[in-house]
């Protein structure tokens, strides 16, 4: 799933796009994902926020670009590219705790996995070296089976 943080950074990575359809993205996604429970605060700021957002008449430019500069103060658009914006921060404050412990799991495992593969390498590079380490259980339980088995002359017992 896509975070708010990637949408609001986008192929640009966080500088400011010239391309309306990053904010378009956003704007979509604050909308569908609107809560509606009452009382819940998170959700009665995403509601105010896309009353904002809803009541600019086209898709507004990216916060900061020279479009939305050009645009005067009291135009609904401009309103609506910083409410988008502040709603990105905020949705990226919200998730920031999972996002974080993600990350950190991801960053557990990923040392546990290279931790576990040097070990795993340097008690091969040991076995291969040692001359103290003598052949693995299946190999003398092999050569005990193969020790116990009847050899060619044997007596084997009375009768046929």
């Amino acid at each position: 799933m896509t975070s708010p943080t990637d949408m609001r950074r986008g192929p640009t990575n966080g500088r400011p796009s010239k391309d309306v359809a990053s904010n378009r993205t956003l704007t979509d996604t604050i909308t569908r994902t609107t809560v509606n429970a009452p009382g819940d605060i998170v959700g009665e700021r995403r509601r105010w926020a896309y009353r904002f957002i809803g009541m600019a008449a086209v898709p507004p430019p990216t916060y900061g670009s020279a479009e939305w500069l050009a645009s005067p103060d009291s135009d609904p658009v401009k309103i609506a590219a910083v409410v988008i914006a502040a709603e990105a921060t905020a949705r990226e404050a919200d998730d920031l705790e999972v996002n974080l412990r993600r990350e950190l799991d991801a960053a557990r495992r990923a040392h546990k996995a290279s931790e576990d593969a040097e070990y795993a390498e340097r008690a091969a590079a040991w076995r291969d070296t040692s001359p103290r380490w003598g052949p693995s259980f299946v190999e003398r339980r092999q050569a005990q089976l193969d020790a116990a088995k009847p050899r060619l002359g044997d007596f084997t017992g009375r009768g046929t």
